[in-house]
């Protein structure tokens, strides 16, 4: 027999009685009698109450009873509008990363922490890999750098050469042989050569979100394996005669990651540190673009050391070859300004 559901304002203590029951609801005896029991008093805890969490009748808009009990174990993950107004949101968290002095000869840099804006918070708390994503958009630069394919090898009519027998066809025991340019021979066609068509590579389509995604997945990457550095800068001072110099870069590098990531001593061996990615911010003044220039030309003889723009030039495929990556502090507003927005 199926009986009509309850409602919560007649489940409640002030409507148990004979006189207050609905005229709708056929209660046996066993069911008024469980109704009508106190529900018992668990042990080492207070006695059960009759008022209403005000949290919970706010947000549901029931008046339920709920026990002592059960407001103590809820009471700690109940949250009011208030809370969740002033909840902090997890990318609006403040992270910082520490600065470091490029140079043993530079001071030791003021602050000691540069704060990362919410449009870089993967530099701190990085997310999961996507080895599907980097390799997607790491395909199409290379797709795009191929450019276009319009090879053509000649045939063996438009192949210059003698056409004459080179021996007998029968007497000799050699292989028979009809002319000097076939495949086989040195100097002939190539066989199944291309033949002319042109093959665009650089049509390959991929998005703007997607490119973006995958160099923050890629920069989250490498710090999470702690290859990401911070400097205050690639100068200090006046003294702008040396960062011309191919030594005081290789210094700075050895300076940030301890050992001889260079490597333009000996370039053929490579670094024990891997390859390393400078990333440097974009120059407001002509000073400034004069003595980023002369960190360059320093960077130009050292194989194992790349330079590349915070703001445009930083990519994928360039942060997935370098082992560690470098980045000034103008360089972290450059990058800020790179994912910020679509």
């Amino acid at each position: 027999m199926s009986f009509p559901r309850a409602s919560p304002a007649a489940l409640s203590e002030s409507s148990l009685s004979e006189k207050e029951l609905p005229l709708n609801f056929n209660f046996d005896e066993t069911t008024i009698a469980l109704l009508r029991k106190p529900p018992p008093v668990p042990e080492k805890h207070e006695p059960v109450s009759d008022l209403l969490s005000p949290n919970l009748s706010d947000q549901t808009g029931l008046s339920l009873p709920v026990t002592t009990k059960a407001c103590s174990l809820l009471e700690p993950f109940r949250l009011t509008r208030a809370d969740l107004a002033l909840a902090p949101n997890e990318a609006s968290l403040e992270r910082s990363l520490p600065v470091l002095a490029f140079h043993p000869s530079h001071p030791a840099p003021s602050p000691a922490a540069v704060p990362l804006p919410p449009a870089l918070s993967f530099l701190a708390a990085p997310p999961p890999a996507r080895p599907d994503l980097l390799h997607n958009v790491f395909t199409h630069q290379r797709a795009v750098k191929r450019g276009k394919r319009n090879a053509k090898s000649k045939n063996l009519s438009a192949k210059s050469g003698s056409g004459k027998k080179p021996h007998p066809q029968k007497g000799s025991g050699r292989a028979r042989q009809g002319q000097k340019r076939r495949p086989g021979n040195y100097g002939g066609v190539k066989a199944h050569g291309p033949k002319g068509n042109i093959q665009d590579y650089s049509n390959r389509k991929c998005n703007i979100k997607v490119r973006k995604s995958a160099v923050m997945n890629a920069l989250g990457a490498r710090a999470k394996e702690g290859a990401v550095k911070v400097v205050a800068g690639f100068w200090a001072g006046e003294a702008g005669e040396l960062e011309g110099k191919t030594k005081y870069v290789a210094d700075g590098v050895e300076n940030i990651f301890g050992d001889k990531a260079a490597g333009w001593q000996s370039s053929n061996k490579a670094p024990p540190g891997g390859l390393t990615l400078i990333l440097m911010g974009e120059a407001t003044t002509e000073e400034e673009q004069e003595r980023k220039d002369l960190v360059i030309r320093g960077a130009r003889n050292i194989p194992y050391v790349h330079v590349l723009s915070a703001g445009r030039g930083v990519n994928t495929a360039d942060v997935l070859r370098n082992h560690r990556v470098l980045v000034d502090a103008a360089g972290i507003r450059d990058l800020e300004e790179r994912f910020t927005g679509n």
